[in-house]
């Protein structure tokens, strides 16, 4: 029973699952169920999937037959659907299965579990995604780097609890245990909140941006700083919802922290205006970078270029030559510099540590190679 697992919704957190789960945790057989059929198509025709059934076509013999020997399943859709997907593999799975999430919130799942009978299911989130969505921009390195919360059931067997943990240490991430209300207070503070932050930054430029101007110029930082709000409309509203009562506390109190910088600004207070930017970068250059946390990390070298014709393709084919991934280049158009800057995006720090040391050796001006992050 070792060599099977399920996915239940094969978009980018399942399909990454899947290939991780057959890439670095020895699985051989992955089955897999989706709303629509083409991702699933996708990945059997990659090799990711080996059996596989659209959601509407569903019957007990299909589910017995895709998930009756699985020794974990994905469970890798909203919450608010996780009840249902519950329900249908009730009676199908073996009582040694391990049943596991990947919502963004866990408190409402666990209610809903405590209630329900005692099957083994241990809550789930990778704290890590994309703005970007969907089976075709699944990766299997998603996970690397990145903290996994785990909110076990009490009746959950510790070594069930340590199998998943030695699974998840497989795919490269850092599981973590918590419990569910923590959980939630937690990722409402670093993830939630930020992400309705963002959206809202993005929404007051487009109304103070009457003849299109302000649009050209909001590259470099506030790029960096709203591109959360690319992610899904239809998965924000459900975490919000869901975690309605913790993100209520939290934006209130951004409004406080924002009324009282309103108030120093509308004094003219330049000491405490100073104070305001001092703590912010004392406390977030407290922050340890070992481990992606609500982000999952994007790793950028700057390069100065001739602005020129077929510059990026240059540059791209001396990367790809080496051996080298990149997970994006372009040119910025917002920048301090007198020449063309390439911006180029890793998904790890290696490969553009790599990068800067091999452009610099052909005597490209590298700029210092920083990290961001995109948000789930």
């Amino acid at each position: 029973m070792t060599g099977s697992a399920g996915i239940i919704g094969l978009g980018l957190i399942g399909g990454s699952l899947a290939m991780a789960l057959k890439a670095k945790c020895g699985f051989t057989r992955i089955s897999a169920v989706n709303r629509s059929l083409p991702p699933l198509e996708q990945a059997k025709r990659d090799g990711v999937v080996d059996d596989y059934a659209a959601l509407s076509d569903l019957t007990y013999d299909t589910l017995r037959r895709l998930f009756g020997g699985c020794e974990v399943i994905y469970l890798c859709a909203p919450v608010d659907q996780i009840p249902g997907h519950v329900e249908l593999l009730r009676g199908v799975v073996s009582p040694d299965c391990i049943l596991t999430d990947v919502g963004s919130t866990k408190m409402s799942i666990y209610r809903y579990m405590s209630s329900a009978a005692p099957l083994r299911f241990i809550g789930g989130h990778p704290m890590a995604g994309s703005e970007k969505t969907g089976y075709r921009n699944a990766s299997r390195y998603l996970f690397e780097n990145a903290y996994y919360v785990l909110t076990p059931m009490p009746w959950v067997s510790e070594p069930a609890v340590n199998r998943l943990t030695q699974i998840i240490g497989q795919l490269g991430a850092i599981p973590m245990r918590m419990a569910p209300d923590a959980h939630d207070a937690a990722v409402a503070t670093v993830s939630h909140a930020p992400h309705v932050i963002a959206a809202a930054l993005v929404n007051l430029v487009q109304s103070l941006d009457a003849e299109g101007d302000t649009r050209a110029l909001a590259a470099g930082g506030f790029k960096d700083l709203t591109r959360i709000a690319s992610s899904g409309p239809e998965i924000w509203q459900a975490i919000s919802l869901e975690n309605r009562s913790e993100l209520l506390r939290v934006l209130r109190s951004f409004m406080g922290v924002m009324r009282s910088f309103e108030e120093r600004l509308d004094n003219s207070d330049g000491a405490a205006i100073r104070e305001f930017f001092d703590s912010a970068k004392i406390y977030r250059d407290s922050f340890a970078n070992n481990a992606s946390g609500a982000y999952r990390r994007i790793f950028e070298i700057r390069v100065e270029v001739e602005d020129k014709p077929g510059i990026i393709a240059t540059v791209a084919a001396i990367l790809s030559f080496n051996g080298i991934n990149i997970k994006n280049i372009g040119i910025l158009n917002s920048r301090e510099y007198e020449n063309g800057v390439l911006q180029i995006l890793f998904d790890d720090g290696t490969s553009a540590k790599k990068s800067a040391d091999l452009l610099k050796r052909m005597n490209f001006i590298v700029y210092d190679q920083t990290e961001t992050g995109v948000q789930i």
